[in-house]
């Protein structure tokens, strides 16, 4: 920014900007150009922030449906996989994976090779 004001300073004097003599249209260009740029980062950080912020509201519901339950109520893990749907911080992988997703993958634990091969996996995964 301190870049534009000083070339519009220099401008306002007539005095010569990079060699050559001022060119209001090209400055006004490049003006028009770095707006623009600032516009779609900021764009961008606004999308950043809508998606945080609706993590976040998915979070506090699946946490109040948590604390509706506590301290005497219990979750099987189901119940806890049905909350997590229901609040939309995991969803069902769709197609099936055909195949466990790396040596870590939890369903592998839970399916033989050839329900993977048949494609009858439910596997959730994390939605960001």
């Amino acid at each position: 920014m301190s870049d534009i004001v000083e070339r519009l300073r220099r401008w306002e004097k007539h005095e010569v900007v990079g060699g050559d003599c001022f060119d209001g249209a090209n400055e006004i260009e490049r003006l028009r150009a770095d707006r623009d740029s600032w516009a779609d980062q900021a764009d961008a950080r606004v999308k950043d922030c809508v998606e945080y912020i609706s993590e976040i509201e998915r979070l506090r519901g699946f946490v109040d449906e948590a604390f509706q339950v506590w301290p005497y109520g219990d979750w099987n893990g189901g119940a806890l996989q049905d909350a997590l749907v229901r609040h939309g911080l995991v969803a069902l992988k769709y197609p099936p994976p055909r195949e466990p997703c790396g040596p870590d993958c939890l369903c592998a634990e839970s399916y033989l090779a050839d329900e993977f091969a048949g494609g009858d996996v439910e596997c959730y995964q994390r939605v960001r």
